[in-house]
């Protein structure tokens, strides 16, 4: 399963660098594939990028979060036979481990993407919930 040369995405973009690594099969030694690496100025980029995203993305509402993490399941879990393929190959992880890693990746981000919606903090006092009279302003959950 000899697989092609594997750019890195930095700031959005498919970035092909001067040094890569092989990734080989543990077992046969077989070169998987080669995957850039990331130097100096790439790293920086992507500091600087996440930094940026930051910004944007903690204003952003929760169901538009929820929405991004159940995309990034949906993702996985179409994709699920590859993503399993190749974590068994480069590992050595038998097949069945994989597939069941590779499945409690989709339920994590699933789970975030619910947890995205869930509201925690005060409560205001007309709230349902609220039964606490020793606070009158508010209790938290």
């Amino acid at each position: 399963m000899a697989l092609s040369r594997r750019a890195i995405l930095v700031g959005g973009r498919w970035i092909e660098t001067a040094e890569t690594a092989a990734i080989r099969d543990p077992y046969s030694g077989e070169t998987l594939a080669d995957v850039c690496l990331a130097g100096e100025a790439e790293i920086e980029e992507a500091t600087k990028s996440a930094v940026a995203a930051f910004a944007l993305s903690r204003h952003l509402p929760s169901h538009t979060r929820a929405a991004a993490l159940q995309s990034v399941a949906n993702v996985l879990a179409s994709r699920h036979e590859e993503f399993a393929t190749c974590l068994s190959a480069e590992s050595a992880k038998p097949i069945t481990d994989a597939r069941r890693e590779v499945g409690r990746a989709i339920s994590t981000f699933t789970i975030a993407g619910e947890e995205a919606n869930a509201w925690y903090g005060p409560v205001p006092r007309h709230h349902p919930t609220f039964s606490n009279r020793a606070h009158p302003w508010y209790y938290a959950v």
